[in-house]
């Protein structure tokens, strides 16, 4: 529930021009442990959103949901490289997997594309509206509830701790932030001043302070360069398990590239496991440390790992497009 809701709650003019926006009433949901996992509970609770979970095996209480995914299926996902076509080919040895070319980070530039391009105005044969018009006509008649501004929103999709304001400023996970707000703060505090802080899990390289007594939020950026891309917080969890297998002490800078290293050469070695039970940890694990696309470090002389990586999505290009370029690259 951290990057997924911001696009949709967000209006018209956001970097895929999604039409669709504002605080659903009622979310109606299957019983996917991802949904029915605290964390996505207490995000409907703070949006002020009712969640509604279906009976088990009942996709018909869920029909448009349904229908829509079966279409985007058949109209996207089964013409892209690597696509099992529903399995429909396994009796002929058929092998996705060899046939994959795209990252994850492609895949959800080409579905936000296709859903803003493709599927949401087409026109429906049955209502004879696209969905575009649907949502336009809909929110005459009830104008959709919005959050008040984008760093109210961010701060409902982040963790939040208090933490004791030092000389030398914040620390959160042997990481340490300092500000010129900060030492401010702590100069004309009499004591040392407890503050609320706001962690990002998809980056750690700043945190956002509530000052004590004005109630604003500032930002706070870490001390240790953690590069110029996004961190995320389970890339870093998984940075300091490996210094402990390591045997290194935690917090040291000095340590950190060396460590970063080791890291990538062990998402390395699991992209070269060749067992299915294998294969499924190996994508559970790469998909939690998230080093794809922008979460990657940035090594100008590395080599492309797939055609697809040579590949430079445009999240303003037509989804036509980049599937061309997609398939010019497989080829």
């Amino acid at each position: 529930m951290s990057n997924a809701p911001s696009i949709a709650l967000r209006p018209e003019g956001t970097v895929y021009r999604w039409l669709t926006f504002g605080i659903p009433e009622i979310l109606v949901t299957d019983n996917g442990k991802d949904l029915t996992a605290k964390s996505t509970t207490e995000t409907a609770v703070k949006l002020g959103m009712s969640m509604q979970f279906t009976p088990v095996r009942t996709p018909w209480f869920k029909g448009v949901v349904e229908r829509a995914n079966g279409t985007t299926n058949t109209r996207l996902f089964h013409l892209l490289p690597g696509t099992t076509l529903g399995r429909a080919l396994s009796h002929v040895g058929y092998d996705a997997s060899k046939h994959a070319e795209l990252t994850e980070q492609d895949l959800s530039v080409l579905l936000s594309q296709y859903f803003v391009t493709i599927h949401n105005p087409a026109v429906q044969s049955r209502r004879r509206r696209s969905a575009n018009d649907l949502f336009l006509q809909g929110i005459q008649r009830h104008p959709p509830r919005m959050p008040a501004s984008d760093s109210d929103l961010s701060a409902l999709f982040s963790l939040s701790s208090n933490r004791v304001v030092q000389q030398s400023g914040i620390q959160y996970l042997y990481l340490q932030y300092q500000s010129a707000e900060l030492v401010k703060l702590f100069q004309t505090s009499k004591s040392r001043p407890t503050v609320t802080i706001s962690i990002e899990v998809t980056d750690i390289r700043v945190i956002r302070v509530q000052h004590p007594v004005t109630g604003r939020w500032f930002v706070v950026q870490s001390t240790r360069d953690l590069g110029a891309h996004p961190y995320p917080l389970a890339r870093w969890h998984a940075h300091l398990g490996l210094m402990k297998e390591m045997g290194l002490e935690p917090g040291t800078d000095h340590d950190h590239a060396r460590v970063e290293q080791a890291l990538m050469r062990k998402v390395e070695s699991l992209r070269k496991t060749t067992s299915s039970k294998a294969r499924a940890a190996e994508l559970r694990a790469i998909r939690k440390l998230e080093l794809y696309g922008e979460a990657q470090p940035n090594n100008t002389n590395a080599m492309p790992t797939s055609a697809a990586d040579a590949i430079v999505v445009s999240p303003t290009a037509d989804v036509e497009d980049t599937l061309d370029a997609v398939f010019s690259a497989a080829q």
